[in-house]
């Protein structure tokens, strides 16, 4: 039989995957095209998918309802994570010279590990 665990993760990361869908083709569309800074259009294309990450993972994943409480969590989790990707992606860009599109997807990674921990621990704790 599969974990309770097990479940949310898979859910956490098909919910995931449609917010790195939005986030990357955000900062392509941004870095690209608009020649937006790497670090602005990383940030915005992450917001993009906040929206969409709150409404699936509240209702669908870990199965809560709204509050401000909840809201107030899940934005904490989700700065803290991407103050960490904007770093791990300063620091692939800077120092190790990888290209803006590939530090972008490794950063995301680690945000991932960073974000599903946050809110499945303390975000949408069970109650």
């Amino acid at each position: 039989m599969i974990s309770n665990d097990v479940i949310k993760f898979i859910k956490f990361s098909i919910v995931g995957i449609t917010n790195t869908i939005v986030s990357l083709v955000s900062f392509y569309l941004l870095f690209e095209f608009l020649g937006v800074y790497y670090i602005f259009a990383s940030t915005i294309g992450y917001f993009m998918g906040l929206v969409n990450s709150y409404f699936w993972n509240l209702r669908w994943t870990f199965k809560h309802r709204h509050s401000t409480q909840i809201l107030i969590k899940f934005i904490i989790v989700n700065i803290l994570a991407l103050g960490f990707k904007l770093i791990n992606i300063s620091i692939f860009i800077e120092i190790f010279n990888i290209l803006e599109l590939y530090s972008e997807v490794l950063a995301m990674i680690i945000a991932i590990v960073i974000n599903f921990g946050g809110n499945r621990y303390w975000t949408f704790k069970e109650r």
